[in-house]
């Protein structure tokens, strides 16, 4: 039994790593989805390993977009300005100057039309002010603000009673109960 739960837990973290991997290069590549990807990376690190878990979520890049989500369900506004563009420039110079076949022109800009549409579907995060952990003023600098839908997601930043995690003083995620 405990030979399955080693090699499940390596099986995890492999898994883990892919998707970590396909959610960086959709960072760049804008029809690979990034959000996606990065959640199910640390869904299987969560099972896999604690410490690439802490560290994909303590990550000053990629640890940002995973609370971002779970927390408001919600894209800050200048990512999906930079998703959308970046995705609009590379279809249209896909469609039109590589592509010579019509009916994949027309694929790639359906395809174009439902990523945007999927990415301007999430409410949008507003950054109207930060605040320290535990009015302190020490520790990281949280955004919070409004999404579009006026939903108010100022609650408390260290409300952690739904989560597994545990915060210390630095604001960085120590481990899992």
């Amino acid at each position: 039994m405990l030979q399955f739960q080693l090699r499940m837990k390596v099986v995890y973290n492999l898994l883990g790593a892919l998707f970590l991997t396909l959610a960086i290069v959709g960072i760049i590549l804008p029809v690979l989805p990034t959000t996606p990807f990065l959640l199910l990376s640390a869904a299987l690190f969560y099972k896999g390993s604690d410490r690439y878990y802490r560290w994909l979520m303590n990550h000053p890049r990629l640890g940002p977009y995973i609370e971002n989500y779970r927390k408001y369900k919600a894209i800050p506004l200048s990512t999906k300005i930079f998703s959308v563009s970046l995705l609009w420039i590379t279809i249209l110079i896909s469609a039109f100057l590589v592509l010579e076949i019509l009916w994949l022109r027309i694929l790639l800009l359906f395809i174009a039309l439902g990523v945007s549409i999927h990415i301007l579907s999430f409410k949008t995060l507003h950054k109207t002010e930060t605040v320290s952990e535990q009015g302190t003023g020490k520790g990281q600098n949280v955004e919070k603000g409004k999404a579009n839908d006026n939903v108010d997601i100022n609650d408390n930043v260290n409300d952690n009673k739904n989560e597994n995690i545990k915060y210390k003083g630095s604001g960085k995620i120590e481990s899992r109960e």
